[in-house]
C-alpha cells in the first residue's frame, strides 16, 4: 500500500513540476509523507492499522483520479464529476494523523489494552440468552417477563392506592377547613 501511495505522490510531484503548478505539488508532498507513515504503521496498534490502511487505500483511489483529471485523462462525459484535489489530500492527512496519534504514549497504552481483545481471535457466543436446563431459553425469558409484568402491576397498584389515599386525605382536610371557617 505504501508503495502505491508513494508512486502516486511521485506522479503528482512530477506532474506539478511539468505543468509549473507549484501549489499542486502540495498533494505530491503530502502523499509522500503518507507513504512513509503507511510503511511505518506496522509498528502501531492492530486496530489503528486498519484506519491507516483504509485511509491509504482511499488516498490511492482518489489520488489516481486527481492525477488523471490533471493530466486530461478524465472522461469528458464526467467533467462535472471531477474529484476535488482536496479529497485525496484530506484522506492522506487523516492517514498521517492516525499514525501520529497512535505514537502518543497515552493512546499507545490504551491501544495495547484494546489490542489484547482485538487480536484474541476468540468469538463471543452467538446466543445471548441464558439456556434453560432443558434448552427452553425462550420459555425461561417469557416466564421471566411474566413475573416482571406482575411485579410492575403490583407496584402500580400500590402507587395508585397511595395517590387515592393522598387525595382522600386532602379532601378530608379541605372539608374540615371549610367547616372551621363557617
Amino acid at each position: 500500500m505504501a508503495i502505491a501511495v508513494a508512486l502516486i505522490g511521485l506522479a503528482a510531484l512530477v506532474q506539478s513540476t511539468l505543468q509549473m503548478n507549484l501549489p499542486a505539488a502540495l498533494l505530491g508532498a503530502v502523499l509522500l509523507v503518507c507513504a512513509v507513515t503507511t510503511y511505518r504503521s506496522s509498528a502501531i496498534s492492530s486496530f489503528l492499522k486498519i484506519f491507516v490502511g483504509i485511509f491509504s487505500a482511499e488516498t490511492v483511489v482518489f489520488g489516481l483520479a486527481v492525477v488523471a483529471a490533471r493530466a486530461g485523462f478524465w472522461p469528458s462525459d464526467f467533467a462535472q464529476e471531477k474529484p476535488p484535489e482536496s479529497l485525496s489530500l484530506t484522506v492522506a492527512v487523516f492517514s498521517i494523523l492516525v499514525y501520529v496519534v497512535a505514537r502518543f504514549p497515552t493512546v499507545g497504552q490504551i491501544m495495547r489494552i484494546a489490542d489484547r481483545y482485538f487480536n484474541a481471535g476468540e468469538t463471543a457466543p452467538r446466543c445471548a440468552r441464558p439456556p434453560d436446563s432443558d434448552g427452553g431459553a425462550i420459555a425461561t425469558w417469557s416466564s421471566l417477563a411474566q413475573r416482571f409484568s406482575q411485579k410492575l402491576k403490583l407496584v402500580e397498584q400500590g402507587r395508585a392506592r397511595e395517590r387515592l389515599r393522598r387525595i382522600h386525605t386532602t379532601h378530608i382536610v379541605a372539608r374540615a377547613s371549610a367547616r372551621a371557617l363557617r
